[in-house]
C-alpha cells in the first residue's frame, strides 16, 4: 500500500514549515516508513470492519430503550391491577363482617367507606356473602355472626 492512499497519510509532517521555508528531510535513507496497523486510526483496513458500521449501536441503544420502556409500563400496570385486586378483598371481607353482624345497610356502607362498589349482598340467618368491585378486580367473601354469651 503506497503513503497516498491511506487516510491517516495527511497526519504526517508536511514537508514545508506554516510559514512556507522547505523543511530539512528526515534523517535516515529512504522513504518513510509505511503506516502499522497501530499507526493507522481503525488498525490494519479498520480491523476487518467495513467503514459503514459507525452509528450501529444507535438503533441497539434506542431498541433496549424501548424493551426497558414497556417493561416498566407493563410492570407499573401489574402492580396497578394486584393493588385493586386486594383493595376489593379487604373491602369484600370488612363488608362481610358488617353484615353478618349488623345487616345489609352495614354491609354497604362498610364497602363505599373502603373504596368499594356493591355489586351484591345477601344474608341467609347469621351468614352474610358479599361480591365488591374496585376498578376493575372484583372479590367477594362470606361471614358468619356468632354469638357466644
Amino acid at each position: 500500500m503506497s503513503p497516498s492512499c491511506c487516510p491517516c497519510s495527511s497526519r504526517r509532517s508536511p514537508s514545508r514549515s506554516s510559514s512556507g521555508e522547505a523543511l530539512a528531510p528526515p534523517t535516515g535513507s529512504g522513504p518513510p516508513p509505511a503506516p502499522t496497523e497501530r499507526s493507522h486510526p481503525r488498525g490494519a483496513q479498520g480491523a476487518g470492519r467495513g467503514r459503514h458500521d459507525d452509528g450501529q449501536a444507535t438503533p441497539l441503544v434506542a431498541l433496549l430503550v424501548l424493551l426497558a420502556g414497556g417493561a416498566v409500563l407493563l410492570i407499573a400496570h401489574l402492580g396497578h391491577a394486584a393493588d385493586a385486586r386486594a383493595r376489593a378483598q379487604t373491602a369484600a371481607d370488612a363488608a362481610a363482617l358488617a353484615g353478618a353482624v349488623d345487616g345489609e345497610e352495614a354491609a354497604r356502607a362498610t364497602a363505599e367507606a373502603n373504596g368499594a362498589e356493591v355489586e351484591v349482598v345477601r344474608r341467609e340467618g347469621g351468614d352474610a356473602w358479599v361480591r365488591v368491585r374496585v376498578g376493575r378486580a372484583t372479590a367477594e367473601a362470606r361471614a358468619r355472626a356468632r354469638w357466644t354469651p
